[in-house]
């Protein structure tokens, strides 16, 4: 026998079982990581996809608005505007808690019931947009002298672009001699709060047939 034959390395069953571990480990380990990614990737992806399924959904409603009032009719209620809510902040994922008595079918004046939705419409608005709210509660009780409307919802950015939507609630508010006010808690929480006056809310009784 040659010495070439004789010094061939023999191949035993534990080094192949070495080298089909350390194969079959390292193969192991890149799938797991792979993975993870995807994992990752599919949850940022269905992130996304809820989140342009509701802007597809605010575009739509947007869209119908204008072709209402290039027709020359528009007209919104605190109900219709609560429902409406309640329905985007569901789709969006945002628990939400509804709070408002018989304020809302009690026949406020036109101008305090559309002012009033007017806030709902621009608070769930920012709620969906600039934040990442998980709940999401409406409130709205009436006194002697005030129906009060309040928006509460939990993670607020610290500061964010609410200043021309709530410029315009205050102008609206004003016309009727009320106020709105807003402000952020330091659990995170973001409160839009607007008040009219008795007087001036009214009923849809007291308000002249055209």
């Amino acid at each position: 026998m040659s010495d070439s034959i004789r010094r061939r390395p023999r191949i035993t069953t534990a080094g192949v079982y070495y080298g089909l571990t350390v194969f079959v480990t390292g193969f192991v380990v890149y799938a797991v990581v792979r993975l993870v990614i995807v994992t990752r990737e599919l949850e940022w992806a269905r992130s996304e996809l809820a989140e342009a399924a509701v802007l597809m959904r605010i575009a739509r409603e947007a869209s119908q608005e204008v072709r209402q009032v290039a027709r020359g009719y528009r007209e919104m209620s605190l109900a219709q505007e609560i429902d409406r809510a309640v329905g985007l902040l569901e789709s969006s994922g945002v628990a939400c808690r509804i709070d408002v008595g018989d304020v809302a079918d009690a026949g406020l004046a036109r101008p305090a019931d559309e002012t009033l939705a007017w806030a709902v419409r621009e608070g769930i608005t920012n709620v969906v947009r600039h934040s990442r709210a998980m709940t999401c509660s409406i409130t709205v009780s009436r006194s002697k002298s005030a129906v009060r409307l309040e928006l509460v919802n939990d993670n607020a950015p610290p500061s964010g672009p609410y200043g021309n939507g709530v410029t315009g609630l205050t102008e609206r508010a004003a016309q009727l001699g009320g106020t709105v006010a807003t402000r952020r808690t330091g659990d995170g929480r973001f409160h839009l709060v607007m008040e009219l006056p008795t007087s001036d809310v009214g009923t849809r009784a007291d308000v002249p047939a055209p």
